[in-house]
Parts: structure tokens; sequence; C-alpha cells
């Protein structure tokens, strides 16, 4: 389960990294390339949308948001970034507040978090989802194989949880906090060096390395 959300974290940068501003997307635009004819994404790199991955069944069937719609959204989550803790802010949490979702629930009602002023503003574009293949702007359920060694694996976290540190996240461990990061909030950005034969995502948050083979 672990490596299929970093399978899609890696695919959604790409995709991310590859969908190009209305602004920049105009005629006799070329994308640039590397001295062997690679795409270049080398550069520094920024993930503060505020678009979902997986799209809101509140927005089922809808790949684009119109102008009104991402106007009264847009709002709705200036509203929000005025009133809410930093915590309800974070990843998807904002969106699902936006949208009203019966699912969202509070990051901490106890302790509360840190004040909002300290996030980066979050983009919101017309897209209703990260994810655009399947169509329908989610992601694909599990085999029934891989379902049963989800649940395998869950069990075995429940009876065992700190049997020894092997048993704990990476995260928990100080080790690695997945590169990239699908959810946005803050240290959201990212430094890209390509080569002939291998491309490094450097993560701000984190300071992670993640070195892709090409």
């Amino acid at each position: 389960m672990r490596c299929r959300v970093i399978f899609v974290g890696l695919c959604v940068c790409i995709t991310g990294l590859w969908s190009i501003d209305s602004a920049l997307a105009q005629d006799g635009w070329t994308a640039p390339r590397t001295a062997n004819g690679q795409p270049d994404l080398s550069g520094i790199w920024a993930n503060n949308s505020a678009t979902p991955l997986q799209r809101p069944e509140q927005l089922a069937g809808k790949a684009e948001l119109s102008d009104e719609e991402l106007a009264e959204l847009n709002s709705k989550i200036q509203e929000f970034r005025n009133a809410e803790q930093a915590g309800d802010l974070l990843g998807d949490r904002l969106i699902q507040q936006a949208l009203g979702d019966s699912e969202y629930q509070d990051f901490d009602v106890v302790t509360g978090n840190y004040n909002a002023f300290w996030l980066v503003e979050r983009e919101l574009d017309r897209r209703t989802s990260l994810i655009v293949d399947p169509p329908d702007g989610r992601i694909p359920s599990l085999t029934a194989r891989a379902q049963e060694l989800a649940a395998e694996r869950r069990a075995y976290s429940s009876a065992h949880p700190s049997d020894g540190p092997e048993d704990r996240n990476l995260g928990d461990r100080c080790l690695h906090f997945a590169a990239p990061r699908i959810g946005s909030g803050y240290n959201s950005y990212m430094h890209i060096l390509q080569t002939e034969s291998h491309v490094a995502i450097f993560q701000e948050m984190g300071h992670q390395v993640r070195t892709i083979p090409l």
C-alpha cells in the first residue's frame, strides 16, 4: 500500500510538471528539452496547488470548473485561510471544507495547531483533480489480491505496533517522508536536477531526495 501511494505521488508530480498554465500554452511555444532530447524538468518547482488529488464526489463528472465556480471556491478558500488553524488547511483538507465534504474531520480539536498565516497561499485552477487518467479523476480500486495484502498488513500492525523499529513507518522513524509529497501546505518546494541517465527530486520537506533512472 505504501509503495502504491508513493507511485501515485510520483505520477501526479510528473503530470503536474507538464500541466502548463494557459498563459504559457500559446501557439508557437515549445516545451524545453535537454541536449540529448529528453524533456527538461530541471529547476525549482512549487507544489502549492489547492486542487485535490482525487475528484471529490461533489464534482463527479466535471473535469473543469466554470469561471463562476472557480471564483466561489477561491472566495471560500480565502475565508478558511483567515479563520482556521493551519492543520485544517493542509493537503486536500482545505478543498474538503470549501466543498462541504460530509467526511471532513477537524485536524485537531483538542490541542489546536499553529497559525494559518505561516502557510503559503494555495493556488486553485479550473481542474477538479490532479489525476486526469482515469477520466473520472479517481485512483482505481486495488485488485482483490492487493486488498487482501493490505488487510493482512493492517491486522499485523494492529497486533504488533511496535515490536521493533521496523514496525514503525519511515516517517515515524524520521528516515523518509516520501518524495515527492502530494499534499501541499508548507515546505512544498522541489529542486529537480537532471542528467542524461537520471532525474533527482530534492524535496524541501525533510530534505528528501528521490533518484529516478531514465
